[in-house]
């Protein structure tokens, strides 16, 4: 089995519960509710398009935000 990048699970996880729900299906409204910047939801999202660090690997959301 062949394990998957964990920016792309949690993008996955996001789009799935965000079709599910009735009050949060735009980036918008779930920023609004989680305190979390659109801006950043929008990373979550995208997670090809977050930008490599200094270290050559792609930033990888906090575990404080995904709380």
């Amino acid at each position: 089995m062949q394990r998957r990048p964990i920016n792309d699970v949690l993008a996955d996880n996001l789009r799935h519960f965000m079709a599910k729900s009735t009050e949060l299906q735009t980036q918008a409204a779930l920023a609004a509710r989680s305190g979390v910047a659109q801006r950043t939801i929008s990373n979550y999202l995208n997670p090809d398009r977050r930008s490599a660090g200094s270290s050559g690997k792609a930033a990888s959301a906090k575990l404080t935000e995904i709380d």
